[in-house]
Formats: C-alpha cells, structure tokens, sequence
C-alpha cells in the first residue's frame, strides 16, 4: 500500500485467530444505541444488527439483547470484566435515578432517554476525543478519530476476512510524533493541544489513571495551576509609618499556627511580604496582565468563558463587575460562555454577566447549550440570549 511522504507506515496487522469469543451479559433498562450514539464515544458505529467498535485494545460486537448485551471479540477472553466496567452494566441504575432530585425537567430528560448509560471510558482516549471534539459536530469527531488510530495506532485482532481496526494511540505514541504527523489527520488546530496533551501524560505531569483515587476537590483541581494572590492596600497618601505599623501586625498574624493552618487547609500559600516587596510585585502582575490583555483601535469585543473552562471557578459577582467596568470603559462587546452554568458543585452561585447591570445586559451575548453542559454533543441544542438592538462587526 502506498503512503504519503508525511504518512508514518501502518502498524502491521495481527494474525486472525480462529474463532469468535461470545458472552451475554444479563443488564436491564440498558439503551445500547442510545448509548453509543449520544456523543460519549466516537468509535462506534452500526453494523447490521449490532454495533462494531474497538475498547482497551480489542474489537469488539455488541448487540441489544429483551434480558442484556450480546459481546463478541475476534480474541479469546478469560475475562470479561474490562467490558462490564466500560458499559458500566454492573451499576445500580434504578439507585442513580433515585438519587436524582424530585424536578420535573429532569423527571421528563429521564423518560425521554430511558436506558442512557454513562461509558466509563479509559482516562487518556476520553481526554484526547475531548481535546478533538472542539468546536465539530459528532461526524467530524468520528472521522478524525478514525484518521488519528488508522495512522497511529496498534492494529487489533478481527474476523477473519473483516477490514482492519486500530487501537486508540497511547499518549506516549502520540508524544512521539510531530505536530504535522497529527494534522494530517485532519484535526487542525487541535493538534498542537492533542500533542501537548500527550507529552504532558507521558510524562508524568498529568495521572490520568490515578485521578479516581483522588477526592474530587482534588482531582478537579490538583493538575491544574491557578495563580492568585491576596494583599493589603491603604488609600493614597496613608503615612508610611502607618503603612509599616498595618503590615507588621499583618505579618504577625499570618506567623500565628492556628492562621497559618487555616491558611494551608483553603489552598493558600503565606508569602509574608514587605510593602515595597508587595508593590513591586503587584505592579509586575500588573504590567504582564495589560501585555496579554493590550487593547487595540480595533478591538471591539471580549469573549468570556464564565464558569471557567477547564479549571471549573465561578467568578464571584465583584470580579465580573469589574470586568463590566473595563467593557463599557473600553466600549467592548462581550460574548458570554456559560454553557456549564448549570455543573457547579461548590456551594457557590453563578452570576450571569448580563444580570451585572442594565449596561452589561445591553453589551452582552450570552451562550448556553444543555448539550454541552451534561456532555451529550448528540443532542444538538443550543441558544444565545442577547439585547434586541445590540450590533456590532468583527473584522
């Protein structure tokens, strides 16, 4: 077979065994097409009767069944409990949906997708598929998808006389290859993230496979750095001598074990500064927020994702407004990203920035999707609120 110049050669194909390995497994309220085909995974697809796709390594049949599911492998299996968990067939589904709150829109969202499972899919492939899904409807997904594990990924055992089926690419294959290797598989932008990714898990930075062990505080936070930082400010002009007065008692308290412990158990970082070691480094924030943030005559609007994606913090109200504040000084349009809104776990409340005040709602485009917040791109729903005689361009 000939391949491009820029085309790493194909994994070579594993021999065929001689024969099919099947299992039923006994499941109840299970929508299996409903399942596959909501947007979870992008590596399935129909064939006949069934459903032909490829998980932890190997191809795999399924096909609904009145009392289950109907698995088949082209490999011998002793045991099948890798499938079992990635349908999740194992799990009390009556106990989640009992565990639901007493809401009629979701008592109806129930009714409507009876038998909708949750894949427990493996850490890095549903990273990967998540960082490819960006801004692409489900076809795309599955085209780039296939694309990605035809040129870079182990093939698998088949049928005989079955066309091939590639693994999904490990993220230390992925991190192997160049920039172009993953765009020729038609992913475009998302090749620099994709690869980035890859390095990051490869090397360790990212432990995607321990992630479940963590507390979920930790585990939605703890790979990702947010830096803020918390100071005193006296008025213009307050005497220096009271400056140092303020700052010395300030210093103490944070010297004091029960202050300095609460400070450690909220994810703080006690760094005592002097006032002129904390006015240096305020201006130095300063001066580096206005070199990524530097406005232009031709800078017309500001996209904001609110809750903030990925690292999931809902601004409280005073940061927005400020940010409110600096539109309408700037005479910047804002298209607000709240399609999450609706996830936050926290005991906080999300403050929709066109709620902010009559001016923000005048300058403000506000994006929502239920298909995007609950993850089910198969839905296709979506809806931006603005003000009727808001206009403007982008050149």
């Amino acid at each position: 077979m000939a391949t491009s110049p820029n085309q790493p050669p194909p994994a070579p194909t594993l021999p065929r065994p001689a024969g099919a390995c099947r299992l039923v497994i006994p499941v109840r309220d299970y929508n299996l097409e409903l399942t596959l085909t909501s947007g979870q995974a992008f590596r399935w697809r129909r064939s006949g009767d069934g459903w032909e796709g490829v998980v932890a390594g190997r191809w795999v049949r399924l096909k609904a069944l009145d009392d289950g599911l109907r698995a088949e492998t082209a490999a011998p299996v002793r045991d099948w409990q890798w499938l079992r968990d990635y349908l999740q067939t194992d799990l009390d589904y009556e106990a989640v949906l009992q565990s639901f709150p007493d809401d009629p829109h979701l008592r109806a969202a129930v009714a409507a997708g009876r038998g909708l499972r949750l894949l427990r899919q493996d850490p890095w492939e549903c990273l990967a598929s998540f960082i490819l899904s960006s801004t692409k409807q489900i076809v795309q997904i599955q085209q780039i998808v296939a694309a990605l594990c035809e040129r870079l990924g182990q093939a698998v055992a088949v049928p005989p006389g079955h066309e091939p089926a590639y693994a999904f690419p490990s993220a230390t294959r992925l991190a192997d290859v160049s920039e172009a290797d993953l765009r020729a598989c038609k992913m475009g932008f998302r090749a620099a993230y994709l690869l980035g990714a890859a390095r990051a898990v490869s090397r360790g930075e990212v432990a995607l496979a321990r992630l479940g062990e963590r507390p979920v505080a930790e585990a939605r936070a703890g790979n990702v750095n947010v830096d803020m930082w918390y100071g005193i400010f006296a008025p213009r002009g307050t005497p220096i001598a009271r400056v140092e007065q303020i700052a010395a008692a300030f210093l103490q308290a944070l010297g004091e074990p029960a202050v300095a412990a609460r400070a450690v158990a909220a994810g703080l970082n006690a760094a005592p500064l002097t006032p002129l070691e904390f006015g240096a480094f305020q201006q130095e924030e300063v001066a580096r927020w206005r070199e990524m943030a530097a406005l232009t005559p031709r800078t017309k609007h500001l996209f904001l994702c609110s809750p903030q994606n990925p690292t999931g913090r809902a601004y409280p109200r005073v940061e927005l407004q400020q940010l409110a504040d600096f539109c309408a000084r700037h005479g910047l349009t804002v298209t607000s990203d709240e399609v999450h809104c609706d996830l936050i776990l926290d005991d906080v409340a999300h403050v929709p920035f066109a709620a902010l005040s009559p001016d923000a709602a005048a300058r403000t485009i506000t994006l929502m999707a239920p298909s995007k917040t609950y993850n089910l791109p198969g839905l296709g729903c979506a809806a931006d609120a603005f003000a009727a005689f808001l206009t403007f361009s982008v050149t």
